[in-house]
């Protein structure tokens, strides 16, 4: 009677985790099961499953194994094999044929699982939302990196682990990302005007939503309300796409080979956790044109990485100069742990295209030296990409036009003609040594106001000089003029093509998520430093931004406040901009999420649709961030060089003058 119950059935599941029941209930439970309701039922095969690990359990692996098997057939017959009850299956057999001694069985157990998984989150894209997507994704985050772990055990001898690592970076790398542009491209192409006008009434949910983000937490209303109506638009703006699902498809590295110029090479970089190490270690895998199979190159542990990226209170001159330069007293450098292993393996003279991958979103491989004051800028040509993906991904010709807009020697507090004196703010400014802002290592949680930047007006001045001497149509935005409102302006949704190019010398911010509930300070600006939103707690800071910085509130109603943050800015449409500069500090950082990689301005402006974006990592000299920006414009403009070789060549010309990377490698470019 107690095994007929039916709370026996419904707590069948949870006994099976108690390896130490006796076999004998299992064995009765299957008995009553194929007797009551047959053997075609999950839970006769439940049944099985919980006797094939009570016999693991106990060493009889044969008797183990069987009972798996039997299992197994039942979950695919009844399930189909793309249930997630039969990956399960087949994640339990992997691990018992691993513990059991005979690994190599588990090997195409590990494949099958890791491709049933991509061909069902693929299939998901075409009627889930982003954010459904991310859950689903967070809940089969701990398979995959199983999956990761065990394939890089096998990839140093087995051609097919390492091809399928290289595969699985490529289809989870900027993944939702990705998927999110493809999704707005083939809504922005279309012609159907219902199409048109969900699109458009999901725009300004995504608007209500960042505008209700910025608000402190006491003035927040509706949110949750605000992203279900969001979510409801965008699923039924998914369905109703044409061919959208067509566009999404898994790359192969055979794809990104064929890409390769005779000299170049590509590297995917991947984290992942070794039981043995008893934490993260670093790899990379490599690939060139005449490989016959990607090459998997270990790297080091990320402890190791962590201790040389300790500031342990130095300045930034001389934190940055430490950090890069080469091993002393035997003691292993940045350029030892993650660029020696592959050195030998690089082609002379072409392209070397990276995607980084957890701290490495942090480092500039450019400036670690390989003996004093020589760093790798010198004899390689370094890419950044979010994904070796991007290589065989032509994107879209811009469209033919000249229009920049330059914003910079931003007036941080309002102009006190226009506010009364009971308004005004206590100076607590930041510090002018550099571009101050909140740093990402030791100061996230100060208060205080933004201060002026004086090299930005002479910085935005001399880009302006250039760029009208080759024929653009410059619109520059200074003082009081460098205004939220004026930025929204630029983009598609006024009704013109986004500027060709963007150029922002002013404050960025960056919070890195704290997860507290006690906030240090009661200010407007706690908002950006504790929201759940990683694209609330980055962002720019504009014109009058001190008031709502404080306060909470814009200048006057009905006006924007001055604080641009990276979700207002992924809102926007800017698929005509080929190049936007963020000469502001720390701009590159954000919080790195997995496979997303970095959240913060960078995912920002690609939402949007930028092609390329430089971008700083670290708080960066004022003065060489003039020199830079004006070297790179004058490359690309006057000497014909296209934006990767302009920009790098620039890099070139500050080292020269100092081999100190804190003034030259600060900023990244990113394609």
């Amino acid at each position: 009677t107690l095994l007929l119950h039916p709370c026996w059935s419904n707590g069948l599941s949870w006994l099976q985790s108690f390896e130490q029941l006796p076999e004998i209930y299992f064995l009765e439970a299957s008995v009553i099961y194929e007797r009551v309701v047959g053997k075609k039922c999950q839970e006769y095969a439940g049944t099985l499953q919980g006797l094939a690990q009570v016999y693991q359990k106990s060493s009889q692996y044969d008797q183990a194994e069987a009972s798996f098997f039997e299992a197994g057939k039942i979950w695919l017959e009844v399930f189909g094999n793309t249930h997630p009850y039969y990956l399960d299956h087949l994640d339990k057999l992997a691990e018992f044929y691993c513990e059991s001694g005979h690994c190599q069985k588990a090997e195409p157990i590990h494949l099958k699982i890791n491709n049933i998984r991509q061909i069902n989150l693929l299939n998901n894209t075409a009627f889930l939302s982003e954010q459904e997507i991310m859950q689903e994704e967070k809940l089969n985050r701990k398979i995959n990196d199983k999956f990761i772990a065990f394939a890089a055990s096998r990839a140093p001898d087995s051609p097919e682990f390492s091809a399928a690592l290289w595969d699985n970076a490529l289809f989870y790398k900027g993944m939702l990302l990705e998927n999110a542009l493809a999704f707005r491209n083939a809504v922005s192409h279309s012609q159907d005007s219902g199409l048109v006008e969900k699109k458009l009434n999901w725009q300004h949910f995504q608007r209500l939503l960042a505008a209700e983000r910025g608000e402190p937490l006491a003035m927040q209303n509706n949110i949750q309300e605000l992203e279900e109506q969001a979510i409801a638009l965008e699923k039924e703006l998914i369905r109703a796409v044409p061919g959208f699902r067509e566009t999404l498809k898994r790359f192969s590295w055979k794809e990104i080979q064929a890409c390769l110029g005779s000299h170049d090479a590509a590297i995917e970089f991947i984290v992942y956790r070794d039981s043995a190490a008893a934490g993260e270690k670093y790899a990379a895998l490599l690939l060139r044109p005449d490989d016959t199979h990607p090459v998997f190159v270990p790297l080091c542990e990320e402890k190791q990485l962590s201790r040389l990226v300790q500031r342990a209170g130095r300045k930034d001159q001389e934190f940055y100069w430490a950090m890069y330069r080469p091993g002393q007293n035997g003691a292993a450098s940045l350029y030892d742990l993650l660029w020696k292993p592959l050195e030998s393996l690089l082609p002379a003279g072409g392209k070397i295209y990276y995607s980084p991958t957890g701290l490495l979103h942090r480092l500039n491989p450019d400036a670690m030296q390989f003996k004093k004051n020589t760093p790798l800028l010198k004899p390689y040509h370094l890419i950044r990409l979010g994904s070796t993906r991007q290589l065989c991904q032509m994107p879209e010709e811009k469209k033919a036009h000249r229009e920049v807009v330059l914003m910079g020697g931003v007036q941080y507090e309002p102009d006190e003609r226009t506010i009364p004196s009971s308004a005004r703010i206590e100076d607590h400014t930041f510090g002018t040594n550099g571009r101050g802002l909140f740093s990402y290592t030791d100061s996230t949680l100060r208060g205080g106001n933004w201060s002026y930047l004086p090299f930005t007006q002479q910085e935005v001045d001399t880009v302006w000089h250039q760029l009208q001497q080759h024929g653009f149509e410059v619109r520059a935005y200074t003082g009081n003029a460098a205004t939220e409102e004026a930025f929204r302006q630029t983009g598609r949704n006024s009704g013109l093509p986004s500027p060709k190019i963007i150029h922002l010398a002013t404050h960025g911010y960056f919070f890195p998520d704290i997860k507290t509930t006690n906030p240090v300070r009661n200010d407007a600006s706690t908002i950006f430093k504790i929201s759940d939103h990683p694209l609330i707690r980055s962002g720019l800071i504009l014109a009058g931004g001190n008031h709502a910085w404080l306060t909470g509130k814009p200048l006057r109603e009905n006006m924007e406040d001055g604080i641009l943050t990276a979700y207002e800015i992924s809102q926007m449409d800017l698929s005509d901009t080929e190049l936007v500069v963020l000469s502001a500090c720390e701009t590159g950082l954000g919080d790195v999420a997995g496979n997303e990689g970095v959240y913060g301005l960078q995912r920002a402006f690609k939402l949007a649709g930028v092609r390329y974006l430089i971008m700083s990592l670290w708080k960066v000299d004022d003065r060489a961030t003039m020199e830079l920006m004006s070297s790179f414009y004058t490359n690309w403009l006057q000497k014909k060089m296209d934006i990767p070789t302009a920009f790098r060549t620039a890099q070139l010309e500050l080292l020269a003058k100092d081999p100190n990377p804190f003034f030259w490698a600060g900023f990244v470019l990113m394609e």
